[in-house]
């Protein structure tokens, strides 16, 4: 009696040890099949994402307003003849909202026709953009937007002209523009 029970305990030992090895063995494929997954949806949000930076990851809304600022100045402040001159409203038109777009003091209409008249050509160079406040999905920011300008085939001079321009990251345009003047430097070397 004694052999039989010390038998069926035995056994009942080696069950239940092949039953936890069992487990473990699942348990750890099922970690492994859990790992495979989280690598190919990370791999999925990277392909998706094709070639945002680590900045631009962690601060999207300001990324976004970035580059809705960079495409916003390239409509706005270039052009080489009238014609694209009058037609920034339009070349804009997809980047703000229809409070922007019908701002008359932004696109003021050059009823004389000032750039004919001077030949005038204007290029955007590029934007500083520094953001003031960040709220709910709302960026406020203050560019500073260097255009340079030149009469018809000279060489033009830089202008840094100065924005106060709120982004709202949820509808993913320019909510407000306006144009505050020029930003003026001194350009003589003996003060440095």
């Amino acid at each position: 009696m004694i052999r039989s029970t010390k038998l069926v305990i035995f056994l009942s030992l080696v069950g239940l040890a092949t039953l936890i090895g069992g487990g473990l063995v699942l348990h750890d494929g099922a970690v492994k099949a859990r790992q495979a997954e989280t690598l190919r949806q990370e791999e999925k949000v990277i392909k998706t994402k094709g070639s945002a930076t680590a900045f631009q990851r962690t601060r999207p809304v300001y990324s976004a307003a970035e580059t809705a600022i960079d495409k916003f100045m390239t409509g706005f402040l270039t052009f080489s003849d009238q014609k694209e001159f009058d037609a920034r409203r339009d070349a804009v038109k997809s980047l703000v909202t229809e409070d922007v777009y019908n701002d008359k003091l932004l696109f003021k209409v050059d009823k004389y026709h000032k750039i004919t008249q001077l030949t005038l050509q204007g290029t955007y160079v590029k934007s500083d953009v520094i953001p003031t406040k960040l709220v709910d999905n709302k960026l406020i920011a203050t560019v500073y937007a260097t255009q340079t300008l030149n009469f018809k085939d000279k060489q033009g001079k830089d202008a840094v002209k100065v924005f106060q321009i709120t982004y709202d990251g949820n509808a993913g345009k320019l909510t407000k523009v306006t144009a505050t003047g020029n930003y003026e430097i001194n350009t003589d070397s003996s003060v440095f």
